[in-house]
């Protein structure tokens, strides 16, 4: 439901006309490492992990509540824990902790997708299925699409349904300017001049160390890392890693950066993400009653 945010891609709408603001000369790095606490400007219009879980159990709530009105007893199970970065800065940057990169290098230890299997439950009846996700030639109900006993199914399912409620008519998550901005930023970023040297610092810092990279990225998305566990050497990497981040104070230098673009790219476009914040708020207050509701 709510997909990734790093895709790169130009602003829609008034923003889209226009590049990412340079962040200009004058910007003072702080000294920065551990980046699972920072907040950039957009994260105000982001959804935070804990908030995309809420989103989650709501629409859960509300299928069960769809597919009980269609006659039928359904349990979607409880929603799992939380899996991925623990904030929306967590992992930006690549891994900025020293014991996490110890203990896991660059996986993300019981929060690792790669690690965790989806709990085994019952298979849905055909039914079910066409209840909850629709008509699998994708007929709404105003096509005619409609369980044995003849109740019609709403479009989409009951999937569609929840997610039309808690969306209010809009796209659920954060809006397609905000998704995409904050794609453009962390991509204009990595471009700007400033960044482009801490992160040749950073790369003779990892080459002095015995490893070639030219980029934080480079190294983790090195093949050898990508595997359901850690490489024997992933940890040793993933410590130099942080160790040269901290040295050539990358995590601040780019901070900086970004901050500075998205905070011109914000005052440029004021009305664009006053809505964003609105539909937010609005999608949260949703999910809250759902929750309220299904208690």
């Amino acid at each position: 439901m709510f997909t990734s945010l790093l895709a790169a891609s130009l602003l829609v709408g008034c923003a889209s006309r226009e590049p990412a603001p340079d962040a200009g000369p004058g910007i003072k790095a702080p000294v920065l490492l551990k980046s699972t606490d920072l907040r950039l400007p957009l994260d105000t219009y982001l959804f935070s992990p804990s908030e995309q879980q809420r989103m989650e159990e709501a629409r859960a709530a509300l299928d069960t509540v769809c597919m009980r009105r269609l006659g039928l007893d359904y349990d979607p199970g409880p929603v799992g824990p939380p899996l991925g970065p623990r904030s929306l800065m967590d992992r930006r940057y690549g891994v900025t902790d020293e014991a996490e990169a110890a203990s896991d290098g660059y996986h993300l230890g019981d929060r690792d997708p790669r690690t965790r299997t989806a709990p085994t439950r019952e298979p849905l009846t055909d039914a079910e299925n066409s209840a909850l996700l629709g008509s699998s030639e994708g007929a709404s109900a105003d096509d005619g699409a409609s369980l044995p006993d003849g109740r019609p199914v709403p479009a989409g399912g009951c999937v569609g349904e929840s997610t039309k409620n808690l969306a209010g008519g809009g796209r659920l998550g954060p809006t397609d300017p905000v998704r995409k901005a904050n794609a453009e930023t962390f991509k204009s970023s990595m471009a700007d001049a400033r960044v482009v040297e801490v992160f040749g610092a950073w790369s003779r810092c990892m080459e002095k160390r015995g490893h070639a990279y030219a980029d934080p990225f480079a190294a983790m998305s090195d093949p050898r890392f990508q595997g359901a566990e850690p490489a024997p050497d992933e940890p040793e990497v993933a410590v130099a890693d942080v160790a040269c981040k901290k040295r050539t104070n990358l995590v601040g230098t780019w901070f900086a950066v970004e901050t500075a673009q998205q905070e011109k790219l914000i005052a440029r476009n004021r009305s664009t993400f006053d809505d964003a914040l609105k539909s937010k708020k609005e999608q949260l207050s949703r999910a809250a009653e759902a929750l309220g509701n299904s208690r």
